[in-house]
């Protein structure tokens, strides 16, 4: 393909590389919409090996959607961070989230990135999977209460990062409320 021919469908550079990795997401997405829909913690359990493996497979593909150093995430990371969002959310909707919607989807998605790329730096047969599932497992019990049961020590956490999910301004708050009561429930979130 000429320049030209580039710089028309595609505007640059980025645009290609942009192009190439939406359509690497619309590998990803089919896969990660088959995910368990009725326990939201067993649903990320599945998510982040799935991740794992699309990472595995698609090496090339990965790094240009997540792997964007000083440009900031691809479009397509962007919608996938954003579907990572909604299902933390969903376990924050179930009581089972521990620590804040926000801060839960920042460790996940950072631990799950880094041990892509650090079994990418290692060749095929010499990787050790199980890191993967022992990182997924360490971060999943950092952020979530993983096995469902009746109130706990951090029951309160819990509903506070529930409440926090699912509080919009539709719900009657203005935003001032809505930001103080985030505020509050922010504090007691990590507790």
């Amino acid at each position: 393909m000429q320049p030209p021919v580039i710089y028309r469908h595609f505007n640059d550079k980025e645009g290609l590389l942009d192009a190439l990795a939406e359509h690497g997401f619309a590998l990803y997405l089919p896969q990660k919409q088959q995910e368990t829909k009725h326990d939201p913690v067993q649903a990320l359990r599945s998510g982040w090996d799935q991740h794992v493996q699309f990472g595995l497979k698609y090496p090339e593909l990965y790094l240009l959607m997540y792997a964007r150093i000083g440009r900031g995430p691809s479009p397509a990371a962007e919608l996938s961070f954003k579907a990572l969002h909604r299902h933390i959310a969903s376990v924050a909707a179930a009581g089972r989230l521990r620590i804040p919607v926000d801060r839960a989807v920042a460790l996940l998605h950072s631990a799950a990135m880094g041990i892509v790329v650090s079994l990418l730096q290692s060749q095929p047969r010499e990787r050790d999977l199980t890191l993967s599932s022992m990182a997924r497992d360490n971060a999943l019990s950092m952020i979530a209460i993983t096995e469902p049961t009746p109130l706990r020590k951090s029951a309160l956490s819990a509903a506070a990062s529930a409440i926090q999910a699912a509080v919009r301004v539709e719900d009657g708050f203005s935003t001032s409320e809505i930001a103080l009561l985030k505020e509050w429930l922010k504090r007691l979130a990590v507790k």
